[in-house]
């Protein structure tokens, strides 16, 4: 893919960028069997969680801010 990508003659280049997104996409999907995941931020994997770590944040925020005369 890569040695097609940087070929020096433009005949045997890739003719559109969307070609080459394709091979990428399908040599990922042939190499590990699925596409790879995106990891899904904190508040998508477990919202509780996200939530409870936050309210437990921000009073120590506060805490801090007064002991600082802030």
């Amino acid at each position: 893919m890569l040695a097609r990508a940087a070929a020096v003659q433009a005949d045997d280049r890739y003719a559109h960028a969307a070609d080459l997104v394709s091979d990428l996409e399908a040599g990922f999907v042939g190499a590990a069997g699925t596409a790879p995941q995106r990891r899904q931020p904190p508040y998508g994997r477990n919202p509780l969680r996200f939530w409870q770590g936050l309210s437990l944040l921000l009073p120590i925020a506060l805490l801090i801010l007064l002991a600082c005369g802030g």
